[in-house]
C-alpha cells in the first residue's frame, strides 16, 4: 500500500483485501490502530472489502465496535455496500460489542444507521442483554432513554432476560436500573430459575439483598424443586444462607428428590454453610427418597470434620438407605477406603449393613429359640391336663 501511495496509483483488489493468517485485512488494522485517515482512504476504494472477515467471522466494523471508535464506526456503516449488519462465529453483531463494552456514543452512533436493530446472537441474546450481562450501565440508560429496548424482558432461548443475566454477574447498580425501569424481578427461564436463584449459586449478597428488597419471593422452586437455599448451599455461600433465612426461607425444605439444603452443603463439604444451617435448626436427620441423608453424603466424599460437626448437633449413624443394598453412612466410608472417618464412626456408634443384619440375625434367632421353649413348655403343659382329665 505504501508504495501503491508513492507511485500516486490505486491499490490492486488483492492487495486492498490481502489476508493474514489470521483473516485480517489491512483495513481491519488500520481500525484497531484508531487511525480514521487510513480507514477513510482504504475505503474511498471501490474494490475495499469492508465486511471482509477474519477467521473469527469479526468484520472491521465488529472490531470498531470493540473498540469504541464511534467516528469510524460511523464511516464503515456509511460505506457498508452489504445492506445488513454482518455477526461473527457466536451470531454476535457489532452492536452486541460496543453494548457490553459500554461505549454509549458508539451505540448511539449505531443507532443512527437504518440498516442497524439489535438482532440476537445464536443464543437468543440482544445487544441490550449483552450490555446488562457486563454492567455497562451507560449503554442501558441511553438505550432506554432513546427507547431503543422495545421489551426490557424480552427472554433468549433459555428464557433468560437481562435481569438474570446482571444478577449472574453481580452487577448491583445494574440490577436496581433495571428494576427501576420495572424489570420483572420474578420472571423465570426454562428451568424455572428467576435472577434470584442466579444471584444465590454464585454468592453475590448485594444482588440478592436487592432483588428481595424489590420483592424478589424465595420461596420459590425450580424444575428440580430446589429452593434459592439449595442453590446457595450448593455453591458454598454460607452469608447467603444466612441473608435467605433471615428473610423467612425454610432451612429443611426438600426438593423433589427428597434432599435439604443440608444435604447440599454436606455433599460438599461445604463447613460454614453446615454451621449455619444447623444453628438455624435444620434437621440432620432428615432423609431423602433413597434413604439417605447428609452423613451418608459426608462419609462419601470423606469430610471428618463436617462429620463431627453433624454429630454434635445429633445427627443418628446408623440411617439405612430405602433401596436393596440398605447401606450406612459407614458402609458409604467403607467404600471410599475413608480410614480416619471409618475410625471415627466406629468410635461412635456407627454400624454397618452387615453388622445391623447381624445383629438382627442373632436377635431372630433368639426370639426363635424363646418361642420354641414357650411352645416346648405350653405343649408339656397340654399333655399334663389331658392326662390328668384321663386320670378322672
Amino acid at each position: 500500500l505504501h508504495l501503491a501511495a508513492q507511485k500516486d496509483a490505486a491499490p490492486t483488489e488483492s492487495l486492498l483485501n490481502w489476508q493474514d493468517y489470521e483473516g485480517r485485512t489491512p483495513l481491519h488494522f488500520a481500525v484497531a490502530d484508531g487511525n480514521i485517515a487510513v480507514v477513510e482512504l482504504l475505503t474511498s476504494y471501490e474494490s475495499c472489502n469492508v465486511s471482509s472477515y477474519d477467521n473469527l467471522f469479526r468484520t472491521p466494523l465488529h472490531w470498531a465496535a470493540l473498540l469504541g471508535h464511534a467516528q469510524i464506526v460511523h464511516v464503515l456503516l456509511e460505506r457498508n455496500k452489504v445492506g445488513t449488519i454482518l455477526s461473527d462465529s457466536q451470531g454476535a453483531t457489532p452492536l452486541h460489542y460496543a453494548a457490553q463494552s459500554n461505549f454509549s456514543e458508539t451505540v448511539e452512533e449505531f443507532f443512527k444507521h437504518p440498516s442497524v436493530k439489535d438482532d440476537s446472537d445464536l443464543e437468543g441474546r440482544t445487544s441490550f442483554m449483552w450490555a446488562a450481562g457486563k454492567g455497562s450501565d451507560d449503554v442501558i440508560q441511553t438505550m432506554l432513554k432513546l427507547k431503543l429496548v422495545t421489551d426490557i424482558n424480552m427472554a433468549d432461548k433459555y428464557g433468560g432476560t437481562a435481569l438474570h443475566a446482571a444478577a449472574l454477574s453481580g452487577h448491583v447498580s445494574t440490577v436496581q436500573l433495571l428494576l427501576k425501569h420495572y424489570a420483572q424481578v420474578d420472571s423465570a427461564d426454562v428451568m424455572k430459575h428467576t435472577p434470584l436463584f442466579r444471584a444465590c449459586e454464585m454468592g453475590h449478597k448485594e444482588v440478592i439483598q436487592t432483588l428481595i428488597k424489590g420483592g424478589a419471593r424465595v420461596d420459590l422452586v425450580d424444575q428440580d424443586g430446589h429452593s434459592p437455599l439449595h442453590w446457595a448451599a450448593l455453591g458454598g455461600n454460607p452469608d447467603v444462607c444466612q441473608i435467605l433465612i433471615e428473610n423467612k426461607i425454610n432451612p429443611n425444605v426438600q426438593d423433589y428428590a427428597g434432599r435439604t439444603p443440608l444435604q447440599c452443603a454436606a455433599y460438599g463439604g461445604y463447613i460454614n454453610c453446615m454451621v449455619v444451617l444447623l444453628e438455624n435448626n435444620a434437621d440432620p436427620n432428615i432423609q431423602d427418597k433413597e434413604g439417605r441423608t447428609a452423613l451418608h453424603w459426608l462419609c462419601n466424599n470423606g469430610y471428618l470434620d463436617a462429620i463431627k460437626l453433624l454429630l454434635g448437633f445429633g445427627a443418628f449413624p446408623n440411617h439405612m438407605e430405602n433401596n436393596e443394598e440398605r447401606y450406612t453412612p459407614l458402609d458409604f466410608a467403607l467404600l471410599g477406603g475413608h480410614h480416619e472417618v471409618i475410625q471415627f464412626m466406629l468410635e461412635h456408634g456407627a454400624l454397618s449393613i452387615a453388622a445391623i443384619q447381624d445383629i438382627a440375625a442373632v436377635k431372630i434367632q433368639a426370639v426363635y429359640k424363646g418361642y420354641k421353649v414357650r411352645k416346648a413348655f405350653q405343649d408339656r403343659k397340654n399333655l399334663l391336663m389331658k392326662h390328668d382329665q384321663l386320670r378322672k
